[in-house]
């Protein structure tokens, strides 16, 4: 019977801590936060210790709760470096190991994250400027 109410929960706990990773890991975060901030995600929301193996494709990681090892694979898709994404992901987990956030909440915040982009004429701009910027501390003209 107990068991029967821990595995959906786990079930869940391991959606949560692989959501956690590849979002990290879609948008630039290096594989060491990856690791430690899913499995610091899974010892918040209750489960015994958390597995992971990261790729540049892919992401397994396996939660063990109670002597149950659920394990799940999610291919990587890359988007881009977006450090506002990064530190979104870690507030979340830092929420949760503060016992702010239950299992809901932190389904809820991870699905609405979304990644701040700057402008196409501001990028333009900013690299422009900094070419320009390297051109003339090589010893580059203006023209």
């Amino acid at each position: 019977m107990e068991s029967d109410k821990i595995q959906p929960r786990q079930r869940d706990i391991t959606r949560l801590c692989i959501q956690c990773a590849l979002l990290l890991l879609q948008h630039g975060a290096e594989s060491t936060l990856v690791e430690q901030l899913s499995f610091r995600l899974g010892k918040a929301l209750g489960v015994d210790n958390v597995e992971s193996s990261i790729s540049a494709n892919a992401v397994v990681l396996s939660t063990v709760h109670h002597g149950h090892c659920l394990t799940s694979t999610r291919k990587n898709i890359d988007r881009g470096i977006n450090m506002h994404m990064v530190t979104e992901v870690q507030r979340i987990v830092i929420l949760a190991e503060h016992r702010l956030l239950d299992i809901d909440d932190v389904q809820m915040r991870l699905d609405n994250i979304k990644p701040l982009r700057y402008p196409r004429w501001l990028m333009v701009l900013m690299v422009g400027l900094s070419c320009a910027s390297f051109c003339k501390l090589a010893g580059g003209g203006w023209d």
